[in-house]
């Protein structure tokens, strides 16, 4: 007599289990090898940053090489849409490793997404400080399962190239104004000492002179306004990005009697740890109205008396 076969209950054991086998083939130790990606394609699937809009991901600082300076991150997004299929029904790992300059495992990010997620979008970091890392070239390698199909190189540059790369090709020049004329755009009150008034205010506007645009990493520039005790009152930060071209940069003070006392000023232009330019002003008492009359006055007649002479000239 033949028997029935009856499925084997394996099956039935086996069916559960498969979100945990899928988990344990992406935990396996990734190779280190070189898979030839074309450039295009791994650009679009990960960008380097320094930071990130978590609701469009959109990046501010994407580039391939970025300044060791201070306590910082470098971070990637990485579009994965294009690499899943829109309803997937079976778990989907991803790994992203980060390697150092010897081509050594500094971080691995493990992500599992169960059918059903809606994430389009993974996220990873490393911290770059120069206690932390060395200059030169590191890599982040993304795996599909263990599949690589993304591999990206990017530079960690020392502080001291930056500095002496592009300290003298700044050429800032600092002017300091109270304010701009509404009507033609003037400055007005130019010049290197200033009157403490009630709601006053000190305008510094910084003109870059270099020619070259940034095109491959940040700079990182601070106004800064020092007291008369050499004490900072404010300061500024401003990161130039690649892609930003340096224009005209504008800072500004208040100087009404309750903030500031008469006495010698500065203000400094910094990149990174270094001053490149340097504008001393002094700060002085309010003058009585007739004395600022007679100046006014004294002012009006240098104008017209410039004038003249250049009617005669003309004449000539």
């Amino acid at each position: 007599m033949r028997m029935k076969s009856h499925p084997t209950k394996y099956k039935f054991i086996l069916l559960p289990l498969l979100p945990l086998l899928w988990s344990l083939a992406g935990c396996w130790q990734h190779k280190s090898v070189e898979v030839p990606l074309p450039d295009n394609d791994s650009n679009s699937i990960i960008t380097l940053c320094r930071s990130y809009n978590s609701e469009t991901f959109r990046a501010t600082g994407a580039a391939n090489a970025f300044p060791l300076y201070g306590r910082n991150d470098v971070r990637a997004i990485i579009d994965i849409k294009n690499l899943i299929a829109e309803n997937f029904n079976h778990p989907q790992i991803f790994d992203i490793e980060w390697l150092d300059i010897e081509n050594k495992l500094l971080f691995r990010k493990h992500v599992e997404l169960l059918p059903g997620d809606s994430t389009r979008w993974l996220e990873s970091s490393i911290g770059i400080s120069p206690q932390t890392r060395s200059p030169g070239t590191y890599q982040i390698n993304l795996y599909h399962f263990r599949e690589m199909v993304a591999s990206r190189h990017f530079d960690l540059l020392p502080m001291d190239s930056i500095i002496q790369q592009w300290a003298g090709r700044l050429q800032a020049e600092i002017i300091l104004f109270r304010k701009v004329d509404r009507t033609t755009g003037e400055l007005v009150d130019v010049g290197n000492e200033f009157e403490i008034r009630e709601k006053g205010n000190l305008r510094a506007q910084i003109l870059i002179k270099k020619k070259a645009i940034l095109t491959d990493h940040e700079l990182r520039l601070r106004v800064d306004w020092l007291g008369s005790d050499s004490n900072s009152c404010y300061r500024k930060d401003i990161t130039l990005y690649p892609g930003d071209s340096l224009t005209d940069l504008s800072s500004s003070i208040g100087i009404s009697p309750d903030k500031r006392t008469p006495g010698n000023y500065r203000l400094q232009l910094w990149l990174y740890d270094t001053i490149v330019a340097e504008k001393e002003f002094r700060l002085i008492e309010k003058r009585p109205k007739a004395v600022v009359l007679k100046k006014k006055e004294a002012s009006k007649k240098k104008k017209e008396t410039s004038k003249k002479k250049k009617k005669v000239s003309r004449k000539k």
